[in-house]
C-alpha cells in the first residue's frame, strides 16, 4: 500500500510530457516488433476519467444522449480531439501504419477506480450515492450489462493499455462530497453518502495500512478543526475529514484491485499508468 501510494503521488509533469513519455516508453516496448509498414496489428485501449477523455475539448460529447452525436460502443465523439490517448493513437499509427491500429475508448467522465473494477466484474456494485460514470454513458445510461460486456471484451483483447484513472476520485467525487458536508449550494450529505473513518478502515486488510490512515486522519483533524469556531456552524468539518480519508483509502484499495483484475484478464498486455492531476502543479506520472 505504501509503495503504491508513492508511485501514484510522486512527480510533477505537464500533459505534453505525459504524451512524450508514452511515446518514449512505446519506442522501447515495441523496439523488437515494430516499424512503419509492419503488418503487426495493435489493439490499443485507453482507460480513465475526464483527464483522459479531453473533457470540454473540441469534439467531446459524452454528455449527449443523441446516438448520431455520441456512441459509447463505437467510440464516436467519446473524446475531445486533443485528449492524450488520441495523440498516442496517432503515434502508434505512425509506427505501425494507420490500418494496423485500433483504438477502443473506455475513458468515461466521473469514472472512479471502484466503478471501473465493478464494470470489469471484479466487485459487487456498491451504491454510495455516486455512480457518476452513469451520467456520461449517454444512450446506455444504467445499462450496466451492455457496458460491462463492451469493456471486458476490449480489455481482454488489448495489446497495449493506458490507464489514467483517479482524477475523478479527487476531483468531482471529493468536491461533491465536501461541498455537501459544508452545506455549500444549500446541499447536505444524504444518509448513503455519509461515509466515515470506520468505512475507510473496513476497506483495508493489513494493520500497517490502517495505522497509516489513522495517522492521516489525526493530522487532518489537527490542521482543520482549529478553524471550527470561526466557520459557519452548519459546516460538518468532521464529515469532510471523514470523506477525504475514505476517498483516499477507497481509491488505493480499488485501484490496486483494478490493476490485478486487468492483469488477470490479460496478462500479456503492455500497461502504461498515467497518474493523477495535481491542480497546483500539473499532471503527475
Amino acid at each position: 500500500m505504501k509503495n503504491l501510494t508513492s508511485r501514484i503521488l510522486k512527480s510533477t509533469l505537464s500533459v505534453l510530457i505525459v504524451v512524450s513519455m508514452l511515446m518514449g516508453m512505446c519506442t522501447t516496448l515495441f523496439a523488437e516488433g515494430g516499424g512503419a509498414g509492419d503488418d503487426k496489428k495493435i489493439n490499443y485501449v485507453s482507460i480513465g476519467d475526464s483527464m483522459a477523455n479531453g473533457y470540454c475539448f473540441d469534439g467531446y460529447k459524452q454528455d449527449s444522449n443523441n446516438l448520431s452525436e455520441y456512441n459509447f460502443l463505437t467510440g464516436l465523439n467519446m473524446y475531445g480531439k486533443d485528449a492524450y490517448p488520441n495523440q498516442f493513437e496517432a503515434y502508434l499509427k505512425g509506427v505501425y501504419g494507420a490500418g494496423n491500429v485500433t483504438h477502443t475508448k473506455l475513458a468515461v467522465s466521473a469514472m472512479l477506480a471502484e466503478d471501473f473494477l465493478y464494470l470489469l466484474g471484479g466487485r459487487e456494485y456498491f451504491d454510495d450515492g455516486w455512480g457518476g460514470f452513469r451520467d456520461y454513458i449517454g444512450p446506455y445510461k444504467y445499462q450496466d450489462e451492455k457496458t460491462q460486456e463492451h469493456i471486458q471484451k476490449a480489455v481482454s483483447e488489448a495489446d497495449i493499455m493506458t490507464i489514467g484513472i483517479g482524477n475523478a476520485s479527487f476531483g468531482a467525487f471529493l468536491l461533491d462530497r465536501i461541498t455537501s458536508a459544508l452545506g455549500v449550494f444549500g446541499s447536505s450529505l444524504d444518509e448513503d453518502e455519509q461515509l466515515d473513518l470506520e468505512d475507510a478502515l473496513a476497506l483495508l486488510e493489513n494493520e500497517e495500512a490502517k495505522q497509516t490512515v489513522l495517522k492521516i486522519y489525526d493530522e487532518l483533524k489537527a490542521k482543520i478543526l482549529v478553524y471550527k469556531d470561526s466557520l459557519p456552524s452548519n459546516w460538518q468539518l468532521e464529515a469532510a475529514i471523514d470523506i477525504i480519508v475514505y476517498t483516499a483509502a477507497s481509491f488505493l484499495v480499488n485501484y490496486e484491485a483494478m490493476l490485478d483484475r486487468i492483469i488477470e484478464m490479460n496478462p500479456d498486455c503492455e500497461i502504461i499508468l498515467v497518474g493523477l492531476m495535481n491542480t497546483t502543479y500539473g499532471m503527475t506520472v
